[in-house]
């Protein structure tokens, strides 16, 4: 199964080498740089409105069984849309419009952190660097299997 929406994995890349760029100067190893990345304030939340939908309205109701079933970063996100969504509707001009309208407001708003563990963004960035900003996980990934089965093969 593809990406929905791709270029929001490559807004995602481009933001977190940015971010690597700015933290990196300022730390003592690769592992903290990588952690530091992770925890760095994101310009939005990279999730599209349709998704963000699916899970808030879930929210909203008071159902949170769907994200607490997720990960520890997704939930984290989640949970933070969820905070923003309602800091959103607490404004006078937004209290009235629907769901639906407010998801791309929401999305869009700066994220806290990048909601990835430090392992995710080590991953990241050495795919990012050895492949370039449009490298694909399963061609990535491809190339590996196909080695290790000719290995298996001789």
């Amino acid at each position: 199964m593809t990406k929905t929406n791709y270029e929001l994995t490559l807004m995602q890349r481009d933001d977190l080498m940015a971010a690597y760029r700015d933290v990196y100067r300022n730390c003592w190893t690769q592992k903290e740089a990588w952690k530091k990345t992770a925890e760095h304030p994101a310009p939005r939340y990279y999730v599209t409105a349709k998704e963000a939908y699916e899970k808030l309205r879930r929210m909203v109701r008071g159902d949170m069984s769907v994200v607490d079933r997720m990960g520890k970063s997704k939930r984290r996100m989640y949970y933070s849309l969820y905070n923003t969504l309602l800091r959103l509707t607490e404004k006078r001009e937004y209290s009235t419009h629907s769901l639906w309208f407010l998801c791309p407001i929401v999305v869009s708003q700066p994220a806290p952190e990048f909601f990835m563990e430090p392992r995710t963004v080590k991953d990241i960035y050495i795919k990012y660097k050895h492949h370039g900003r449009d490298f694909r996980h399963k061609d990535v990934y491809k190339k590996r299997h196909e080695d290790e089965s000719r290995a298996d093969d001789t």
